[in-house]
């Protein structure tokens, strides 16, 4: 593949997995320089990025808020970084997908290509799907299931052991080595973890966990199951299932890995819900984005809820920061106005978590429709407040430049000349339009 084809490719990955993967933090001159179609720009990126020269910046830790009050850590890397990552991976992809593909196809490079075109590449090319897989075992004599995960399995990828087997598995030496080097700058304690929410992470944890499932293919009398770290075993005595989760947790250990106590348990057949899908939490079902916008019923709850002025919108985000997401997106699908709500939690105490204000300024800069004078007082304090990690204040300047008055251009403006900063800099230049043309940080 010529480097301007493998660039392009490379953006237009990044760009979809960004669209598909809510999660991410992005600024909006990443999505200009993603969409950018200058071969000459794209291919000055591209000669940067791979020269010998280049050393990647550290990575940002993200925490986000998940269920239970618990956080779990995301990576952000910049978005050289982002396309130098890619581009490793795809030299690397046709002995990656050698190994974990579910198929094998003649030409694993043209299946890549794909991506960007099919939303379930995946499950289609990679994990399959758990709800699937497990729907013929069924009264079939299987009568207990061990089930668990792995915890905080990106975050303890042993580097060297991935390295050493991508070399094994035929990826090229020079691509295999730059990559070890990226990864161990992006992570903490520079021998272990890999970043997390990209796309190349996804195929690179795939690749890690293929021994494992080849471990388990010979036994005989089970069946093991598996997609992304969650894991099913499915066993025809108690006794076994014991077994399994022996041989689970030690070949899991062998690699740096460890099973999450939490959530491993051995159940019955008859337990389990045939509709309830395994990698979702029971208690928390309805609350997911798909059934938010779909279930008629909470459609019509929330429209009750609105009319007769009851919106709960803020005690929702208080209670489960880890569904502010889905639930904004609620609002917007029911066109609820939840200004008022927003500023009762953004001023409360509960705005604790950064990542969960920047979701909802984000959400903020599309929705708003109303002016609030209080609104945009509190996305100020944001937008300035030098304690706050540099992506909510990015994205607090975004809402008030957007919709607020002349003195907060002023303040972006001036920022954008003299700031010394590289990455605020690029994001003021693109923010205040003084500059689409523009060395990336």
């Amino acid at each position: 593949m010529q480097p301007l084809e493998k660039i392009k490719l490379a953006c237009s990955i990044i760009r979809q997995f960004k669209e598909r993967n809510l999660i991410q933090i992005s600024y909006p001159f990443e999505n200009s320089i993603l969409s950018n179609e200058d071969d000459h720009f794209l291919l000055d990126i591209y000669n940067e990025v791979t020269s010998e020269s280049y050393t990647p910046s550290n990575a940002y830790i993200i925490d986000i808020p998940k269920t239970g009050g618990l956080i779990r850590h995301f990576s952000y890397i910049t978005i050289k970084d982002q396309i130098l990552y890619i581009l490793l991976i795809i030299d690397c992809f046709p002995a990656i997908f050698n190994k974990i593909a579910r198929s094998s196809p003649l030409d694993s490079l043209e299946v890549l290509k794909n991506y960007p075109r099919d939303n379930s590449w995946m499950k289609k090319q990679i994990r399959g799907d758990l709800m699937e897989k497990r729907k013929p075992l069924f009264d079939k004599g299987y009568n207990c299931i061990l089930s668990s995960d792995i915890s905080a399995f990106g975050p303890n990828i042993d580097i060297r052991t991935l390295s050493n087997e991508l070399l094994n598995a035929g990826a090229p030496e020079s691509a295999v080595e730059k990559l070890e080097k990226c990864l161990r700058k992006w992570a903490p304690l520079g021998h272990k973890g890999i970043p997390q929410v990209y796309f190349a992470t996804d195929l690179l944890a795939e690749f890690y966990l293929k021994p494992v499932d080849r471990y388990f293919a010979t036994f005989g009398g089970c069946i093991y199951l598996r997609e992304s770290d969650n894991i099913e075993i499915w066993c025809k005595s108690q006794s076994s299932c014991k077994e399994m989760l022996t041989n689970l947790s030690r070949v899991l250990y062998d690699r740096g890995l460890y099973l999450n106590n939490n959530k491993t348990k051995i159940v019955s057949e008859k337990s389990v819900d045939r509709d309830e899908h395994p990698m979702e939490h029971k208690k928390y079902g309805w609350r997911n984005d798909f059934k938010l916008k779909y279930n008629n019923l909470m459609n019509m709850y929330y429209r009750f809820e609105q009319q007769f002025l009851l919106n709960e919108c803020s005690k929702r985000l208080i209670k489960n920061p880890e569904f502010t997401i889905a639930l904004l997106q609620h609002y917007a699908t029911q066109r609820i106005n939840i200004n008022r709500s927003l500023v009762r939690f953004l001023t409360s105490s509960y705005a604790i978590y950064s990542y969960q204000n920047y979701t909802i300024i984000k959400w903020l800069i599309i929705n708003y429709r109303e002016p609030d004078r209080i609104l945009l007082q509190v996305v100020r304090q944001f937008a300035w407040n030098e304690n706050d990690p540099y992506y909510l204040r990015s994205i607090a300047r975004y809402f008030i430049y957007k919709h607020g008055n002349d003195t907060d251009h002023d303040m972006i403006e001036t920022r954008s000349r003299e700031s010394t900063d590289s990455l605020e800099k690029t994001d003021m230049l693109y923010l205040t339009g003084v500059s689409k043309d523009f060395t990336i940080y």
